[in-house]
């Protein structure tokens, strides 16, 4: 009888032996690095952008203490700002005990370009003592900060528009879990229309500088090339241009930020979408 290889080594070796090799079978396309695979920090978060041309940006946090539980934790959200260089800028921090959490950030002061900023939890509570208690599991526990950033265009909108974050895997000390991979293009699934003005973010969560270019699918004239430091991030604004975009890059996940209409008058016809 013929043995499958496959489903043999399956067999024979714990899980994360696999997961190792897996990560270096597929190590071209794979978005996190081998380290990673083996020493696995308590948290990690997305990358959030920092828009400081809109009136508000608020956070949906979760408590997952608190959702595990089914009670009221107390937890402090913190929340890590970095410059478009990618240097440190700002730290802010709130505790509270709800489920979820509406935070309305300060961002960095005197903020005038696009930047980025991650968020994590801190407790007198591990989650990894938490889930080892309640469901008396004692493998390594990494807890994913994700949450949602809302967008409002003026002090005065009732209803603003949402997004999660950028791939990121950031730890709280700043350890970065993503890595560059193989040169690669990416089209969104988006028309752009002439009428209308967007501004293109991105961020880098790799340890490496990255450069991306931009092609203009219908005016190859007007591609562009952009290079962001580690942590940092880069814009470019769109305007008068109809059609679609590719991106070229070693990002892990290429995909844009793009914010729709931030120039017109009262922020008319405002947007927010992932590319």
């Amino acid at each position: 009888m013929a043995i499958n290889l496959k489903a043999f080594i399956k067999q024979i070796l714990p899980v994360p032996a696999l997961g190792l090799i897996s990560n270096i079978y597929n190590r071209a396309s794979a978005p996190y690095s081998l380290k990673s695979s083996i020493v696995l920090p308590s948290s990690i978060s997305d990358f959030f952008a920092w828009n400081p041309y809109i009136a508000k940006t608020e956070f949906i946090a979760e408590n997952i203490r608190a959702l595990l539980l089914g009670s009221r934790e107390k937890v402090t959200h913190c929340f890590k700002f970095f410059s478009e260089k990618g240097d440190f800028l700002w730290e802010e921090k709130y505790t509270s005990d709800d489920f979820f959490s509406r935070i309305i950030l300060s961002g960095p002061p005197n903020s005038s370009s696009y930047s980025s900023f991650i968020h994590y939890v801190e407790s007198k509570n591990s989650l990894y003592d938490l889930v080892k208690e309640k469901f008396q599991i004692n493998n390594l526990v990494c807890e994913q900060n994700r949450g949602y950033c809302i967008y409002y265009p003026n002090l005065s909108s009732s209803v603003g528009s949402s997004i999660h974050g950028n791939f990121g895997s950031i730890s709280r000390n700043g350890k970065l879990l993503a890595r560059t991979r193989t040169l690669h293009l990416y089209s969104p699934a988006y028309r752009f229309e002439s009428q209308n003005t967007y501004d293109l973010v991105f961020n880098n969560p790799t340890p490496s500088e990255i450069k991306i270019r931009i092609l203009f699918n219908n005016e190859p004239e007007r591609n562009k090339k952009m290079q962001i430091n580690s942590l940092g991030t880069e814009s470019l604004r769109l305007d008068g241009y109809s059609g679609s975009l590719t991106f070229e890059s070693r990002l892990p996940i290429c995909r844009s930020v793009i914010f729709k209409n931030v120039t017109k008058s009262k922020l008319e016809g405002f947007d927010v979408l992932h590319s």
